[in-house]
């Protein structure tokens, strides 16, 4: 065990709830589930450790933002919205929710739904490729 494994002040609660549990059941439990409770607290000192690591490198570079969420729809909505042209289209249809409404809906009735897919299928992916660059 490290030191902070041994210094049971220094543990979280639930570090100290299974070194309690590992202490109580010495003499009813065998060497592999000493083992797992082992790997146990190790495995949640690591995240600590990383966790810490991570608002390091957060507060060296000056800022308290998390790093850039690795979901994927989450990814392409933000590189989405950082094209202008799509932000500027999204703040038009906030500030006129109604007229938007219309021009998509006579889109749809006029242009049919095959030529809005397929103007979105080749948009999108141009859009994100103006956004990495």
């Amino acid at each position: 065990m490290n030191a902070q494994a041994r210094n049971p002040d220094a543990l979280r609660p639930s570090q100290r709830r299974v070194l309690d549990a590992l202490e109580q059941a010495k003499a009813h439990v065998g060497a592999p589930e000493r083992e797992v409770l082992q790997r146990i607290i190790e495995q949640r000192q690591r995240i600590a450790s990383r966790d810490a690591a991570l608002a390091e490198q957060r507060r060296l570079r000056g800022t308290q933002q998390r790093p850039a969420p690795r979901n994927v729809s989450q990814l392409v909505e933000q590189t989405v919205y950082s094209h202008p042209l799509v932000a500027c289209g999204r703040a038009v249809a906030l500030r006129h929710p109604i007229a938007t409404g219309l021009a998509l809906g006579a889109g749809l009735v006029l242009g049919g739904p095959r030529r809005l897919l397929r103007l979105a299928t080749i948009l999108l992916p141009l859009a994100l490729r103006l956004a990495r660059r």
